[in-house]
């Protein structure tokens, strides 16, 4: 479904604030897990990585459990074109 009109304005801040945060803190979280584990090798890349798609993981469930089932506005509409 689609956001309720009344709240387009407020969904797309969220959409966008979530994305610039994201921007914003994947490189500290890199930079972290670099250090942690040693520098530049290829154990600290991999773990990295590993923890940025298990965040995304973690992102995308959040995503799919929270999202609304049905909307007023989706009642009646049709989507085939």
């Amino acid at each position: 479904g689609t956001a309720e009109p009344a709240r387009r304005g407020a969904t797309l801040a969220v959409h966008s604030m979530l994305g610039y945060s994201g921007g914003f803190v994947g490189p500290l979280m890199i930079g972290v897990i670099l250090d942690a584990g040693g520098g530049m090798s290829r154990g600290s890349w991999s773990a990295a990585f590993l923890a940025v798609a298990m965040l995304m993981l973690l992102a995308l469930t959040a995503f799919w459990l929270l999202r609304p089932r049905e909307l007023a506005g989706d009642k009646g509409t049709d989507r085939s074109d």
